[in-house]
């Protein structure tokens, strides 16, 4: 059976664009968090995570304001067995040591087995976003 090579080229390089196409649209839907990349002074206090980040500036856009905000920990992290998890909530009642290392990894010892303290780490670019010069959960 003879086919016309040209008709089959051009069909496969618009199934191709096709897919670039909603594969560019998905990601764009897809949040990268990564705070860290728009904020900077980070600092802990207990479970409160502070920074400066930037909001946008209508005026002139390359130049963004910075706002000082907090994000309480508390409201997106637990303790799962003694592993900081996304998603719970209440981390620091049962995790001690909590600290802040190299701006965006948060470390503490959590309570496993409600007598064990394991060390556990959680990145906190993982699931963070600086939204409009404020700190939020992913």
């Amino acid at each position: 059976m003879k086919t016309n090579s040209s008709y089959i080229e051009k069909t496969v390089a618009c199934a191709l664009t096709t897919a670039l196409l909603i594969a560019m649209a998905g990601a764009s839907n897809v949040s990268a968090a990564n705070f860290s990349k728009t904020c900077n002074q980070i600092a802990l206090q207990g479970n409160i995570l502070q920074a400066n980040c930037a909001r946008p500036n209508p005026r002139d856009p390359s130049n963004p304001f910075y706002h000082r905000t907090s994000l309480n920990l508390d409201s997106g992290i637990g303790n799962n067995d003694g592993v900081l998890a996304w998603g719970g909530t209440n981390f620091s009642q049962t995790c001690k040591n909590i600290t802040l290392t190299s701006n965006t990894v948060l470390k503490a010892d959590c309570t496993r087995a409600g007598v064990l303290s394991v060390n556990s780490i959680l990145n906190l670019d993982d699931r963070i976003n600086n939204t409009k010069g404020s700190l939020t959960f992913d």
